[in-house]
């Protein structure tokens, strides 16, 4: 008889197994990425079934179960897991909508979860409802300095009890803690590694981060402690760096992530399912929009060059960026033309750009207008001015605001009512993430809108081609080829 040994990592299969049932295990926990190694892209393949020790992360058991079974192996499974003590649920000073009061006992009844709920769906008040009624000591972990400080500030209102911080140059351990992964990796003895460009972007100038490298031996032994892990924004469990914290969190029987785009579309997605868990439960943002949670969004696509037959280039793709898009005199220029219209009919209006560069010259076209304010966020505004211009935003105070891959994740303004995608790019999750900047419910918002750019040009047609397809899935959003 075959067994499954269950512990809160890492799963073990006892006894002999064939060859052949080897062989199936190895390729259902395999995944490819296709990666550039300073020539060309090769094919890659990562196994998260470890052969000689018959052992693969637990949350890829139902691949296991489901290879044992097609080859008709009977098997028991010997769960080792010491299931945490029930205690009494902590009191939520926030009333829970319906599909969220679904989702927290969907996510404590499958014990692994990831939860993807859109922008204004309301991450931060499930992860509060969920550690609510777990009581128990955990930790929600966070990437930057302002999500941080964002996430302690919420679940110290939704609990009304001490929250501790692990992280930024703090080490206030209490039952409940908002955590820096940036110090769960100096812990460790790691090198942390940014998620991708956008994170290393954002963690620029950070001051948060960059007081997160603190080494304490109480935080280590703390994390073997923790009998609930979740995760924001977990999409970034793709990467190496995020698995080295699940893994640390060896007493963790709940564990899970909340993002409103978690799944990468990518072979990674795999390591998301390992040691998180399944997705439990979708929201999305037109469900959102049919409750009247959000507002409905027009997306406007418009031509960014003056022809718009197919232009094909030879050139590396940061050289056709740079030509096409950041130094593009008509598409900035149609830009500035849409400030002007969207300020006529009194918007506040979010500007997207993936290059500081681009970013001061289109402050600079903006700041020519007459009666328009613009201000722009990036990794090297201090983090405090960076606050007031949020805050004139929210205060109908400033016009416009333009910001780089900060804008991405933790921006919470209800008064943006107006996105431009200046700077394209071909991620579906970006896109998402920028467009529900846009959605929530503020006072006499009825509507949101936002441009996007056809660039008709080797590699950009692509990306806009991905940003499209992307919002064609949600049927409340309205695309429409003009403005």
């Amino acid at each position: 008889m075959i067994k499954i040994e269950v512990n809160n990592i890492n799963s073990k299969i006892v006894g002999n197994i064939d060859n052949t049932i080897i062989y199936d295990l190895y390729a259902a926990m395999t995944y490819k990425t296709s990666e550039f190694n300073g020539f060309n892209f090769v094919t890659i393949d990562h196994v998260l079934y470890n052969r000689q020790k018959q052992s693969f992360p637990t949350g890829l058991f139902s691949k296991a179960a489901d290879v044992l079974e097609t080859h008709k192996i009977d098997y028991d499974v010997i769960d080792n897991r010491l299931k945490p003590a029930t205690n009494k649920p902590l009191k939520l000073h926030a009333k829970l909508r319906p599909y969220q009061t679904d989702i927290v006992e969907a996510a404590i009844d499958h014990q692994r979860f990831v939860i993807q709920v859109a922008t204004g769906g309301g991450k931060t008040v499930i992860a509060g409802a969920i550690l609510a009624k777990l009581n128990m000591p955990s930790i929600f972990v966070v990437h930057t300095g302002d999500l941080f400080e964002q996430a302690y500030d919420d679940l110290t209102q939704l609990l009304q009890i001490p929250i501790g911080k692990i992280g930024g140059g703090e080490c206030d351990i209490k039952k409940i803690n908002v955590c820096m992964v940036q110090t769960i990796h100096a812990v460790l003895g790691k090198e942390y590694v940014p998620f991708d460009e956008v994170e290393k972007e954002q963690m620029e100038n950070d001051t948060i981060v960059k007081k997160s490298y603190l080494r304490n031996d109480s935080i280590k032994r703390f994390l073997q402690t923790v009998q609930c892990i979740m995760v924001d924004e977990c999409h970034h469990l793709s990467a190496n760096s995020y698995v080295e914290t699940m893994k640390v969190c060896k007493s963790s029987y709940f564990r899970g992530g909340l993002s409103a785009t978690p799944e990468t579309g990518t072979g990674r997605d795999m390591v998301l399912q390992a040691y998180a868990g399944s997705i439990v439960a979708q929201v999305s943002a037109s469900y959102l929009i049919e409750h009247e949670y959000l507002v409905r969004p027009k997306i406007y696509y418009l031509q960014g060059s003056k022809n718009a037959a197919y232009k094909f280039s030879r050139k590396k793709y940061k050289t056709i960026y740079k030509l096409y898009i950041v130094n593009n005199t008509y598409r900035n220029q149609l830009i500035v033309d849409c400030v002007k219209r969207l300020h006529g009919l009194n918007k506040s209006i979010l500007i997207t750009v993936t290059t500081k560069n681009h970013g001061h010259l289109l402050l600079k076209m903006i700041r020519a207008i007459d009666g328009i304010s613009c201000e722009f966020i990036y990794s090297h505004v201090d983090k405090m001015l960076r606050k007031k211009y949020i805050d004139q935003v929210r205060n109908k105070q400033l016009d416009v605001i333009l910001g780089t891959s900060l804008a991405d994740e933790g921006l919470n303004i209800p008064a943006l009512d107006s996105l431009i995608l200046a700077g394209g790019g071909k991620s579906p999750t970006r896109v998402i993430q920028r467009i529900g900047r846009t959605l929530r419910l503020s006072d006499g918002k009825t509507e949101a809108i936002v441009i996007d750019f056809k660039d008709n040009l080797r590699y950009l047609i692509g990306h806009y081609k991905k940003r499209r397809a992307i919002c064609e899935q949600e049927r409340q959003f309205q695309l429409i080829d003009s403005f």
